[in-house]
C-alpha cells in the first residue's frame, strides 16, 4: 500500500477472497488470519490519521497556518504519494 487512498482496495480486496464460497478448511483459516492482520493494520493506520486531522483542525482552530509537513501527511499538498 502506498498511501492511504489504497487502503480502501486493499479492505475490499480482503473481503472479495474470505466470501469466496470455495475457500475451505486450512485456506480459509489462512485467509482469515491475513484479512485479519489487514484489518488490524488498516485500523492502526486509520487512528493514526485521524490523529493527524485532529491535529490539523486544533492548528486552523487556533488560528495558525497548517505546516507543509503536515499538509503533505494528511494529502493536502505536493508531496502525498501520487
Amino acid at each position: 500500500m502506498k498511501n492511504i487512498k489504497d487502503l480502501d482496495y486493499y479492505l475490499y480486496e480482503a473481503l472479495d477472497r474470505i466470501s469466496n464460497d470455495d475457500l475451505q478448511g486450512e485456506d480459509l483459516d489462512r485467509e482469515l488470519a491475513r484479512s485479519k492482520a489487514i484489518t488490524d493494520t488498516a485500523t492502526q493506520i486509520i487512528k493514526g490519521k485521524q490523529t493527524q486531522l485532529r491535529a490539523a483542525e486544533l492548528f486552523v482552530k487556533a488560528g495558525k497556518e497548517l505546516p507543509q509537513t503536515a499538509q503533505i501527511l494528511l494529502g493536502l499538498g505536493e508531496g502525498d504519494g501520487k
